[in-house]
């Protein structure tokens, strides 16, 4: 094998959404960079799906309400807040920064009519929230 190709990666991405219930789902995704020989790319993705498959798989508990107060969800529907394909997301530097440190230490977390969670994208993180209450007419 030559130095170039010692040096050459693949990226290998595995996602898999999944229901939690009334209409709303949850995706998980994990992208990852492998140098060539250190696995090879069938390794590779079977090691990438066995991690996304375990973070849904794994027993957790349930998002919590946090505490009245804490985050106030009438300024949080000011954010920029995007459509995505499973709800609303908007870049990490546009949402307060009080919110993306909490979720970042404490994962999912709800406030108001809203699950928040942080993800990473390719080369940025993003906040995402999707309801969890009907929309009131």
């Amino acid at each position: 094998m030559s130095e170039l190709e010692k040096g050459l990666k693949f990226i290998v991405t595995y996602s898999k959404t999944i229901s939690l219930g009334n209409g709303n789902f949850e995706k998980y995704s994990l992208t990852s960079e492998f140098l060539r020989g250190e696995a090879p790319p069938s390794e590779a993705f079977r090691i990438i799906k066995n991690q996304v498959l375990t973070s849904i798989e794994a027993p957790s508990e349930p998002a919590k309400p946090s505490k009245a107060g804490s985050m106030d969800p009438a300024a949080l529907d000011q954010v920029p807040w995007r459509e995505g394909k499973y709800g609303e997301y908007c870049f990490e530097d546009q949402a307060p920064p009080e919110l993306v440190k909490t979720l970042k230490n404490g994962g999912s977390q709800i406030f108001g009519d809203y699950r928040y969670k942080v993800s990473q994208g390719q080369d940025r993180i993003f906040v995402n929230r999707s309801r969890i209450k009907p929309k009131k007419a």
